[in-house]
């Protein structure tokens, strides 16, 4: 009891905003706004880019993983070590935008989702960038602690690319008019060098498997042709025998630095 009475109050506002965040998915769900789901939504201005629909029942193992995370940091992870603190406020920062989301997107506002989709992505990269420069943790630990946000940062940056676009195709100009197949190559080329740059930069193989989950599921987009089938495909296999080096690379170079403080 003494310890968590000793936790710092960002880190039980943490826990707040991440059932905060859980509530509002759940009505968007059950009752979304706007009387349309994300999937409806989606369908409306579908693009090649996007995943087949199974792909975003990846949301509850993002949840699941993040859950984890939240209440560990708050009952359970060690009080003086201050990187908690420091990543609380980016990690409210993403629960508060991600629920801002849901209703710009189901309300149709594509140029609103994009931007707070950006702000989303922006906080969970600043997370990583804290869990990069952090010492205090333990070189193997602290790529359990990245799973979480590896999970959440990989499936928003795929989400950023599908939401530019939508917004290029249905809110700037026709992607028809630039070759919409030709569109999707030189995204999931994109795609496929941001998930391994990011990957290595952050030290979190979470990354690159999520973008091998979405190439997965962006092969079984009905409307692909058989060539895009093949990249999407081709992408993602090698995104996961990537994934599987990084792991093991990640776990070999980890520093035994154990709990310092901060």
């Amino acid at each position: 009891m003494n310890q968590l009475s000793k936790v710092s109050k960002i880190r039980w506002l943490v826990i707040l905003f991440f059932l905060l965040t859980i509530i509002t998915n759940y009505i968007a769900q059950v009752n979304p706004f706007n009387g349309q789901t994300n999937g409806e939504v989606s369908a409306k201005y579908s693009t090649l880019i996007t995943p087949a629909a199974y792909a975003f029942s990846i949301w509850g193992v993002i949840f699941l993983a993040l859950g984890i995370y939240v209440f560990y940091q708050a009952m359970w992870a060690p009080v003086e070590l201050k990187v908690f603190n420091h990543m609380a406020k980016w990690l409210i920062a993403s629960f508060i935008t991600t629920s801002l989301w849901l209703p710009a997107f189901q309300y149709e506002l594509l140029l609103l989702s994009l931007i707070i989709m950006f702000l989303i992505l922006f906080s969970l990269i600043r997370i990583s960038s804290i869990l990069v420069k952090d010492k205090t943790i333990s070189g193997s630990w602290r790529i359990w602690l990245k799973i979480p946000f590896g999970l959440f940062l990989g499936w928003i940056a795929v989400a950023t690319i599908v939401n530019t676009t939508v917004v290029i195709k249905y809110a700037v100009v026709s992607i028809g008019s630039i070759d919409e197949q030709m569109w999707l190559w030189i995204t999931l080329a994109l795609g496929f060098i941001l998930a391994i740059l990011i990957s290595k930069w952050s030290r979190n193989a979470s990354i690159s498997l999520v973008f091998a989950w979405a190439y997965f599921a962006i092969g079984k987009n009905e409307s692909q042709t058989e060539d895009s089938l093949i990249l999407a495909t081709t992408g993602a296999i090698m995104l996961l025998l990537i994934s599987i080096f990084f792991m093991y690379s990640f776990y070999k170079s980890s520093e035994n630095v154990g709990f310092k403080g901060a």
